[in-house]
């Protein structure tokens, strides 16, 4: 890992939650942890079954999926109201919604206020050029959009189990639960074995492990597992992380 710019520091530290935008990096140069390029062992977890198609969520929506990431709507779809300067397909699971309730695509809007408080926002998606991100949910053939941390905590609130759990932390901080792994040859490793998502339960608290994807910057790209809490009410406790992968390429994302 030397040879892509990182230094081994058993102490180094990550910048938690993800500063400016989800895919910006949380490390510096240093990491805490050696990476190898053997396989590790993969643990696999049960993925959460969708409960609609994302195909016919867009089709009822008038929209279509564009590319892996953009959604594109037609000028009749009960989305354009909404105030959305662009869609973007949603890549979080979501089981502890309503069953009536589905996230059809996120809603990106430039951020006014880059010094804006966190906890008046859920995330930001983009690199040089942020987005804020809310949630286009459809309830029963009427759509609504949920931008701010209230608005999820009225959909969740109490947490009290753990999908419920899941979910809020998918919609709150924009990390990624993943729960299959498959061996990547322009990757190395820091993990062995690599675990995927798992919530557990302690008086009430659930406990996390998340991924952050780096995608901003230049590679070589650092990925990493994030460990959280989230309590009956919606608190989001950081507790760390540790990198698990990172990216030998030579691109750079803007």
């Amino acid at each position: 890992m030397e040879f892509y710019g990182f230094i081994y520091d058993p102490d180094a530290t990550p910048d938690l939650p993800p500063p400016e935008a989800v895919a910006m990096p949380i490390w510096g140069r240093r990491v805490p942890l050696r990476a190898f390029d053997r396989e590790p062992r993969f643990i696999a977890y049960p993925t959460p079954l969708a409960r609609v198609s994302s195909e016919a969520l867009l089709t009822q929506a008038g929209c279509v999926q564009a590319s892996y990431w953009t959604i594109e709507c037609t000028a009749g779809s009960p989305l354009a109201g909404l105030g959305c300067e662009e869609f973007r397909s949603p890549k979080g699971y979501y089981p502890g919604l309503d069953p009536d309730l589905h996230v059809v695509a996120l809603c990106l809007n430039g951020s006014e206020d880059s010094d804006e408080e966190r906890d008046a926002r859920l995330y930001r998606f983009g690199c040089a050029f942020r987005r804020d991100v809310a949630f286009v949910l459809e309830d029963k053939g009427e759509y609504r959009r949920i931008n701010t941390p209230e608005q999820v905590k009225a959909l969740l609130i109490p947490i009290d189990s753990p999908e419920k759990a899941l979910t809020y932390a998918e919609m709150r901080t924009g990390l990624s639960a993943t729960y299959t792994f498959e061996r990547e040859p322009d990757l190395l490793y820091f993990q062995d074995p690599v675990e995927g998502t798992r919530v557990t339960e302690t008086d009430g608290v659930y406990t996390l492990n998340m991924f952050h994807y780096m995608g901003c910057m230049c590679e070589s790209y650092v990925n990493s597992e994030v460990y959280l809490t989230v309590d009956r009410q919606g608190e989001i406790t950081w507790l760390g992380a540790v990198p698990w992968s990172m990216t030998i390429g030579m691109s750079c994302s803007d």
